[in-house]
């Protein structure tokens, strides 16, 4: 059992005629499940899941938003689960070059997800390898050492860990999205806080 993505990058075309038409209301054009096969966009930094706590999430537990556009709330309906949404707006306020906080490095596994790579210096500080296979070559509570202090010196030598970027994280499909996301913004001169990405995971 697992959990897949699902959700819309949706939009609001404000009607200011005068008239009352539907562009008043939000309206789905990309659908997440489509785009990126059910893989989060950003490993659960976006909405708060990220267990590995290597980022600080940016819009957690806020709930499919209300209102929302038919289309998606139909989708929501059909395969319910936890969800939140970002406006174009927050998203373009985020600094894609924030780096992960190692100390919160538990396992391996939160490792590979955190951490670019490890480099390997001498004791006068010469580079000897920009891609240390660091669990085969450091004892694990070095390891964990490193995860915390950023540098450890084993063997007479020292290691130094690469944290990744937020940017890194993401699916290999966020370009496309956020392509979506900006081309939405312009077609219609849109406030970005009127295109919004609404996600939530569905178990199973």
């Amino acid at each position: 059992m697992g959990t897949s993505t699902h959700g819309w990058v949706e939009y609001r075309h404000v009607d200011t005629s005068g008239e009352g038409s539907e562009g008043d209301g939000w309206r789905a054009l990309v659908n997440l499940q489509e785009l990126l096969g059910g893989r989060a966009p950003f490993d659960g930094c976006l909405f708060g899941d990220d267990e590995t706590g290597a980022f600080e999430p940016i819009a957690p537990d806020r709930g499919v938003p209300s209102p929302m556009s038919r289309v998606a709330r139909l989708d929501y309906e059909d395969a319910p689960g936890d969800g939140s949404w970002i406006s174009l707006a927050e998203l373009e306020r985020i600094d894609w070059d924030a780096t992960a906080d190692l100390t919160a490095i538990a396992s391996q596994a939160d490792w590979d997800r955190a951490v670019r790579r490890t480099e390997k210096f001498d004791r006068q500080g010469r580079l000897l390898d920009r891609d240390v296979d660091t669990w085969s070559v450091l004892p694990r509570d070095t390891v964990f050492t490193l995860a915390t202090e950023g540098t450890v010196e084993h063997d007479g030598h020292v290691y130094r860990a690469v944290p990744k970027r937020l940017r890194e994280l993401a699916a290999y499909d966020w370009a496309t999205l956020w392509s979506w996301l900006t081309k939405l913004r312009d077609r219609w001169a849109l406030d970005p806080e009127n295109v919004r990405l609404v996600a939530w995971t569905v178990d199973g």
